[in-house]
C-alpha cells in the first residue's frame, strides 16, 4: 500500500524527466516546482500529489472539464456541484494556490486537522471530508467514486518513483505495469539495484501493459 504521509523520495530533476517522457504539458513540468517545495511542509511524499495531479489533469493537458485558467491541479469540485461541468469545479487564483489546496485536501482525507497544517485553511471543503484512509488506495470510492482511482493514481506514482536515466546508451526506459510486480520497503532508500532485461517482439508491451505473469525484480 501507498501511504499518504512520508518522506519524499524523488528529486526534481527526477520528476521533470518523468514528465518529459510522458509527452506532458509544459505547464504540468512547471508546476512541479512547488509541488517539492510545499509537499515536504505538509508531511507527505511529493510523488503522491504529483501522481494525482498527473492523473487528474491528464499529465496537464486538461482533457477533461476543467479548464488550465482554473489552476485547479485535483479537480476539486464546488460544494453545490450538479455534474461533471467546468462550472462543476472551483476556479484558484494561480498554480500556488491551487498546489496548496490539493495538499491541503489530500492531508484531510489523511486524517489531518486545521490545527496539524502549516497554513491556514484554503481548501474551500476541507470541512466536508469525513471518508479518512491511511494511503493513497483508499481514495478509491471516497475521492471519487469509482472504487479503482486509487490504484489508477498509486500506478502514476510508482512509475514516477521508478523513473531512472537508462544506465546503457542507446536503452530507454520504460516503466512496467505496477500489477507487474509488488512493491516492498517503502520509504526506504533505494541503495543498489540489479538490471533485468527480457527479449522478445512484444517485450514492451508484455512489460508495460499487461500483468501475467509476474516479473522478478529486486532493488
Amino acid at each position: 500500500m501507498t501511504p499518504i504521509f512520508g518522506p519524499t523520495t524523488v528529486t526534481l530533476s527526477q520528476a521533470v524527466s518523468w514528465a518529459h517522457q510522458r509527452g506532458a504539458h509544459q505547464r504540468f513540468v512547471d508546476v512541479l516546482p512547488l509541488y517539492l517545495k510545499h509537499a515536504a511542509r505538509y508531511g507527505m511524499p511529493s510523488e503522491n500529489p504529483i501522481g494525482q495531479a498527473s492523473w487528474e489533469t491528464n499529465d496537464g493537458k486538461y482533457t477533461g472539464q476543467v479548464p488550465p485558467s482554473y489552476h485547479n491541479w485535483c479537480g476539486l469540485k464546488t460544494k453545490d456541484a450538479t455534474g461533471d461541468r467546468p462550472e462543476d469545479h472551483y476556479v484558484f487564483a494561480n498554480d500556488e494556490q491551487g498546489v496548496v489546496v490539493h495538499l491541503q485536501h489530500l492531508a484531510r482525507y489523511g486524517g489531518r486537522t486545521p490545527a496539524s497544517l502549516p497554513d491556514p485553511v484554503v481548501d474551500p471543503r476541507f470541512h466536508l471530508v469525513t471518508n479518512f484512509t491511511d494511503t493513497m488506495e483508499g481514495l478509491g470510492g471516497a475521492w471519487a467514486p469509482s472504487a479503482s482511482y486509487g490504484t489508477n493514481v498509486v500506478k502514476r506514482i510508482n512509475s514516477l518513483k521508478a523513473h531512472m536515466q537508462a544506465q546503457i546508451p542507446g536503452f530507454i526506459w520504460i516503466p512496467a505495469d505496477a500489477e507487474h510486480f509488488a512493491a516492498g520497503r517503502q520509504g526506504k532508500r533505494i541503495i543498489g539495484g540489479a538490471q533485468h532485461y527480457s527479449a522478445g517482439p512484444n517485450s514492451v508491451n508484455w512489460l508495460s501493459t499487461t500483468s501475467k505473469p509476474p516479473v522478478s525484480v529486486q532493488f
